[in-house]
């Protein structure tokens, strides 16, 4: 029996949910069927232990109005009835649920809530465990594997060296991706109402550091077409650019993850491309501001994950609204950058 995962998310959501996709898939002992957005089937291309993949196009248009809806719907109830796992807590995918399901054990967000300050891997991989169960069972660690997985195949790594030696021009110079945006900067939202926006002059000072330090370095600007005015902007603002270039518009999702697999590193806000790093393995340092990162932090298998956060001056630090309150990504200084990026060289050398 083929179980089936709903989670219509952004990119770090669906990477956040293929801990659960191979625990369901061992459980089951089938792949998974996933009902997500784009670009979860590109995204899940090489994952064993995932099955057919529907990309729903929207939640928010009205159903007769979205081919890919109907589409929803019948992808739901074609394997007729089956364990159906629900990652949400929308009232229109509920309803789309309910429009094609076919009958079935379900389990939501919407009934089972975060504990405390639970990682959403750890929700999701309880919530798994409750519907085949009953309870979550005493799993050692390593039986949950509660780590993030992207599979890059040889062919999409020797293409992307190609891509890079033709980009940069350096060989086998080390890289480093930074990616400074998020959904917001590619929305075109000013920067004062995007609380995930850490300021140009701040990453300039941290990766002029960088580049001093590190006289092979080379430094690649990562973001989606919308996000190419910022990532020039940056690169025009960092000293000593020539060894600098912006790929924004340049990757599709397989190809910023093969370019991730044979980079040093990435510096990267918290958006989806931190969750792609550190599930392909990159070493990644992820700036926090009030999103609170022991809910939504990358989880790597086994490379260096650095999570910095400013320091806060509230209250105590109880749940993500008390986070939020009393954190600032502004207030991250360049320097927690540099040092959070040097532990992780040091650690490679």
């Amino acid at each position: 029996m083929k179980p089936l995962v709903v989670r219509v998310g952004a990119l770090g959501d669906l990477v956040m949910c293929t801990p659960a996709l191979r625990y369901l898939s061992r459980r089951f002992g089938a792949p998974v069927d996933v009902l997500a957005r784009d670009p979860a089937p590109a995204l899940f291309a090489q994952l064993p232990f995932v099955g057919s993949v529907y990309s729903l196009r929207s939640k928010r248009t009205p159903f007769w109005l979205d081919w890919s809806q109907w589409g929803a719907v019948r992808f739901v109830g074609a394997e007729g009835p089956r364990p159906l796992f629900v990652f949400e807590d929308n009232r229109k995918i509920d309803w789309l649920i309910e429009r094609g399901r076919a009958g079935g054990p379900l389990i939501s967000f919407r009934d089972h809530r975060r504990l405390g300050n639970e990682h959403q891997i750890e929700q999701q991989l309880r919530l798994c465990a409750m519907l085949i169960d009953g309870a979550p069972p005493p799993l050692a660690e390593e039986q949950r594997e509660p780590w993030t997985e992207v599979r890059v195949d040889e062919m999409e790594i020797q293409r992307c060296r190609r891509f890079l030696s033709n980009a940069l021009g350096a060989g086998d110079a080390p890289i480093l991706v930074v990616h400074p945006g998020n959904s917001r900067t590619q929305r075109g939202r000013g920067k004062a109402w995007d609380p995930k926006f850490w300021p140009l002059s701040h990453w300039k000072v941290a990766l002029a550091e960088i580049l001093r330090a590190d006289a092979d370095v080379r430094i690649l600007i990562s973001g989606v077409a919308a996000e190419s005015r910022i990532a020039e902007e940056l690169v025009r603002a960092i000293p000593g650019n020539a060894r600098a270039r912006s790929i924004a518009g340049e990757l599709d999702v397989r190809g910023l993850a093969a370019v991730l697999c044979v980079a040093t590193g990435c510096i990267s806000i918290d958006t989806g491309p931190a969750h792609l790093a550190a599930a392909v393995g990159c070493p990644l340092v992820v700036l926090f501001g009030g999103t609170d990162p022991r809910v939504n932090r990358p989880v790597a298998r086994r490379s260096p994950v650095q999570v910095v956060t400013d320091v806060h001056g509230g209250g105590p630090e109880d749940s993500e609204r008390s986070w939020a309150a009393t954190h600032d990504i502004t207030r991250i200084e360049p320097g927690q950058v540099v040092a959070a990026w040097e532990a992780i060289a040091a650690a490679r050398r």
